[in-house]
């Protein structure tokens, strides 16, 4: 799993689907800029653009490109066992 900031809602990372009950929810296609971009930098604005999206985690499902990833494109997950949120 890739690092997180304790400001954000934590977003779990898969390079294969999780194993826990969830929904597929959207796609997320994340490129690199055009400088390029590492893997785990794809990575890490993958998981942000999972949060953003209200995702409770994002799956690899495949890198574009020919020789080196330009883009990574990733699952958005809803987690289907987690318990309902109180009512304020």
């Amino acid at each position: 799993m890739l690092p997180f900031s304790p400001y954000q809602r934590r977003i779990d990372v898969f390079l294969t689907p999780p194993t826990r009950p969830h929904a597929d929810r959207d796609l997320i296609r994340v490129s690199a800029g055009p400088r390029g971009s590492s893997d785990v930098a794809l990575l890490t604005e993958l998981r942000l653009e999972a949060e953003r999206a209200g995702c409770d985690a994002v799956a690899v499902v495949g890198w574009l490109g020919r020789s080196h990833p330009d883009a990574v494109l990733g699952s958005c997950i809803m987690y289907s066992d987690r318990a309902p949120m109180p009512v304020p």
